[in-house]
Order: C-alpha cells, then structure tokens, then sequence
C-alpha cells in the first residue's frame, strides 16, 4: 500500500463528500479510492469514515486524524520539494578538505569566484596534512589530495596533472654549478622532504624511457612544503618539489628549473590533483558544481604553467576510479 497516497485520498474524499466525486476529480476508478481508504483504514486499525447513502461522515477517530495529516501533509510536500532542490540547485552546506600545500596555493585563490557564481552554497574549507581517508566520519563532501590514489573505495576525479621538477635559485647554480644530469645531484646539497620509509629515492626517467634512482644527500630535512620551498629560494640548496607549488617562482626567476629533460618522481610518474568523493556523493549537484569549477580553473592556470603541466582531457564527466 502507498500510504502516503491514501493519506491523500483520504483528505480529498472528505473535501469532495463522496468516493465518487474524489475519483473524478483525480481522474481514478472509484473502486481505486475505496481500495485504498480500506487498506488506510485496516493499518490504522480504526474506521475513517460514517458512510450514509448520501454522504460520507467521519467518525470520531477520522476527524482527529484529518486535523493531524491535514497539518502534516504541507510539511511533507515542503521537504519533498527541498529533496529536489539538491538535485536542481546548487545549495547548502558543502565540506571540503585539501592538502595544505595544494589548498593554499591552488584552490584557496579560487573559492571567491566560486561563492560569487553559487551564492546558495556555505563552503567550510579545510586544510590539514592528516592522512586519515575516513571521509564518513569526518562528513567530508569533497577532498582534494595529490600524488598517486590508493583507496579503491572512494570516487576520484583528475582535476590536473601535478609535475615534479628539481629547482634551484640562479645564486646557488652560481655559486656551486649546475648539475647535467641525475648523478651530479649527489655532489649537490639536496633539501629533503621527510618520508617513511627512509631513505628516499629521487627517480628520473629520460625521454627513451631509461630510468634512474639517486638517494638525495643535504644538511636539511623537513616535512613541511613550505621550508622546502622557503630554503630553496633562499639558496640553500636543490629541491624536489610540485610544479604548481614553484609556478611563480620559474615565472619571476626566483627559481631555475634543471633537468628539465626528465620525468621526476618519488613514487609513481603518475601524480596528479584529485577531487575525492563517497560515492553517494556523485549525485549531489553542489559536489558536481565544485569539481566542475575546479577542473575548468585549473585548466585554465595550467595552460600557462611554464612546465607545462596539462590537465585532465577527454569526457570531463564523473567518474574516474581511484586507484
């Protein structure tokens, strides 16, 4: 039984004063009405409705019933009508979360552009280093990672490819030269980010495919982007970062990039930044409009990316599979 349709039989029958006239008004058999105010009633356990020859009555139970559906029912129609505005409009509470270094540099410069174009959409945005992929109870809606996915059981979508490059400040090659290839790196004073397992491999692979590992020596380790890229500036030494995180920096020539001939990586020549989502998230209209406005953004700053670092190409529809 449908009863929230018999609920509604129910009031207009007791509006039109008979079965006959609630059936043609909807345009139903009045069998059909009758069915189901006899099923409303035996779930109820209590007669609806007085029935005379001439006119339906209600009985003392029925009266107190109408007065509380007749209540309800407005409210249910309302919260239907807002289920539906989830699925038509871009609304609500929208919780996301991003890796710092990505989140400062890359998506906290967008967030007003995107707050003006949905005005509707209360955005908490995150940032943490915490490596926690417990999205559920976190009530995280988006999270924005780098480098290779791993949890198969999450929904990822590529928002751009993420390059690393080996950069150093003109001062340092100036003072110490400037490496030809991999193995002059170990000659030089490398700044390390902080990793486990240690010790950490640099990885390259040249343009025939021929790959090769150095371990990365230096009087600075440290899990923090940003004194990395601090101390490099500074001069102190080559580093191993992102390309987005040094995009200005090769713009201004606060940096060099060397070696560019290689593919650089520390794990996987794969790296990207990833929108990362439950996958009863993909129906969610305001998820879709936020990965959406941050795949064409990105797309359009990484067009001029120096290194030139591409995006995601292709049917830009949901869903790629994390890894």
């Amino acid at each position: 039984m449908d009863t929230l349709n018999s609920i509604r039989l129910f009031v207009e029958a007791t509006e039109a004063g008979s079965l006959s006239a609630t059936a043609r008004k909807i345009g139903i058999s009045t069998a059909t009405v009758s069915r189901n105010i006899d099923s409303l009633e035996k779930h109820l356990g209590f007669q609806l409705f007085v029935k005379t020859s001439r006119r339906l009555g209600l009985t003392e139970a029925g009266s107190c019933y109408l007065a509380t559906v007749t209540r309800l029912l407005p409210e249910l129609d309302n919260a239907m009508e807002f289920a539906r505005s989830f699925h038509s409009e871009a609304k609500g509470h929208l919780n996301v979360r991003a890796r710092a270094a990505v989140g400062n540099i890359c998506i906290a410069p967008l967030i007003p552009k995107f707050l003006d174009k949905y005005p509707d959409i209360e955005l908490n945005f995150s940032l943490t280093n915490d490596t926690d992929t417990d999205l559920v109870s976190k009530n995280i809606d988006v999270d924005i990672r780098t480098g290779v996915l791993h949890d198969s059981s999450l929904i990822a979508r590529k928002l751009a490819d993420s390059r690393r490059v080996i950069v150093a400040s003109p001062d340092y090659l100036q003072r110490h030269g400037r490496p030809k290839t991999p193995y002059d790196l170990t000659s030089h004073n490398c700044i390390r980010f902080a990793a486990c397992p240690s010790p950490v491999h640099w990885r390259f692979k040249n343009m025939d495919g021929l790959e090769i590992a150095i371990v990365p020596k230096g009087n600075l380790i440290t899990n923090n982007g940003a004194i990395v890229r601090s101390s490099v500036r500074a001069g102190s030494g080559i580093a191993h970062l992102t390309d987005w995180s040094v995009d200005q920096d090769l713009r201004s020539g606060t940096l060099v990039q060397i070696l560019a001939d290689y593919d650089v990586t520390v794990d996987q020549f794969n790296h990207g930044i990833y929108a990362v989502f439950l996958p009863n998230r993909t129906q969610s209209l305001k998820v879709r409009c936020f990965v959406d406005f941050l795949v064409a953004e990105l797309r359009r700053q990484a067009s001029t990316w120096p290194v030139g670092s591409g995006v995601e190409t292709g049917n830009p529809a949901f869903l790629e599979a994390a890894q």
